[in-house]
């Protein structure tokens, strides 16, 4: 079976906002679900990740680079706070945090994300941050949750849930996820 056959998502109403949870079963697999939303990534948006240590925060972070035409490898930059990485032809960048290590607003500012709302650091780029739920009051509305669990030595269960302008592109995430 191939790794695509291998996840079947529900989609969810909750609150008037469309979610998909799935399962991925293998590393490939959570490669491909990030491959699928860097495609739909737009300047200015956020993808906030959650989930504890070694669910496949950075695996998922490497699929969006891959989607999004990143050609650079992608780190965790979980003692550097940032890492900033271009597109070949899309003329955009990819701008990876780690909160985990973050504790306040001065941590944000020294990455030129303002306390006004990160405009600094979103213009041209898609933000995707770990550990976001250490940052939620400064993310504002156009963010795409992402969270993954740990269900099995290489399984994480993984639910998507779109926030402002990732709404109108869930539809079309929801139908490459469910291929």
């Amino acid at each position: 079976m191939s790794a695509v056959g291998q996840l079947k998502g529900q989609p969810m109403k909750i609150s008037g906002v469309h979610i998909w949870r799935g399962r991925s079963t293998s590393l490939e697999r959570t490669l491909e679900i990030g491959h699928l939303i860097g495609r739909l990534a737009r300047p200015g948006d956020v993808i906030s990740l959650h989930g504890e240590l070694g669910a496949g925060k950075t695996q998922m972070v490497r699929g969006i680079a891959q989607g999004m035409g990143v050609r650079d490898s992608v780190a965790s930059p979980t003692y550097v706070l940032v890492h900033e990485y271009p597109t070949a032809d899309r003329n955009l960048t990819l701008v990876h945090i780690d909160a985990y290590r973050m504790h306040d607003e001065n941590d944000l500012e020294s990455i030129g994300w303002g306390t006004q709302g990160r405009q600094e650091l979103r213009q041209d780029a898609v933000v995707a941050i770990e550990w976001a739920e250490k940052l939620e009051q400064t993310l504002g509305d156009d963010v795409l949750d992402v969270s993954l669990t740990h269900a099995g030595e290489t399984a994480r269960d993984i639910t998507i849930a779109p926030r402002g302008k990732w709404v109108a592109r869930m539809a079309a995430l929801r139908q490459e996820l469910d291929r």
